[in-house]
């Protein structure tokens, strides 16, 4: 009998057997299992590579670090600048209890919620305020103190249930 994979002439054990080896049985099975080659360009060097997937982009790992640490420079960037920003035009003390000596830039709508990061939708808190603003533990008092230092339409309506 031939073999079904490489050709050559075997004496099978069974009747049923159609490939000579354990090699050959496992050649044919992940020739079955692998994926048509897909070329690509490197976004980074404009290289072209051979990639398996799609989900690959990038040449090397070199050129994806590269990449990514120039997204979060411009990220970082960009955050800081707005900060800074917001820093200077927001008041530098709490605006609930009027603590001055650390001021944090607090986000009445969170980012995550799909909120902007502007100057409209920002707050200056004490760092303990602010962690009780971001989980909703704020007291009647304190969150009327801090509507009363803003205007009520800059609040969204779920903080007044």
């Amino acid at each position: 009998m031939i073999c079904r994979e490489c050709g050559r002439e075997f004496e099978p054990s069974m009747r049923l057997n159609k490939i000579c080896s354990d090699e050959c049985r496992f050649n044919r099975k992940n020739r079955q299992r692998r994926k048509p080659k897909i070329d690509k360009i490197c976004p980074v060097c404009n290289t072209n590579f051979i990639a398996c997937d799609n989900r690959r982009k990038y040449c090397s790992l070199k050129c994806k670090r590269s990449a990514d640490s120039l997204k979060r420079k411009d990220f970082v960037q960009r955050r800081i600048s707005r900060r800074i920003s917001f820093r200077k035009l927001l008041p530098q003390y709490c605006e609930i209890c009027g603590f001055d000596r650390v001021v944090q830039v607090c986000h009445i709508n969170p980012i995550s919620d799909g909120g902007e990061d502007s100057f409209d939708n920002t707050v200056s808190l004490c760092p303990n305020h602010h962690w009780i603003f971001d989980h909703d533990k704020l007291t009647k008092a304190e969150f009327y103190q801090l509507v009363m230092s803003y205007n009520a339409d800059m609040v969204p309506n779920e903080y007044y249930m």
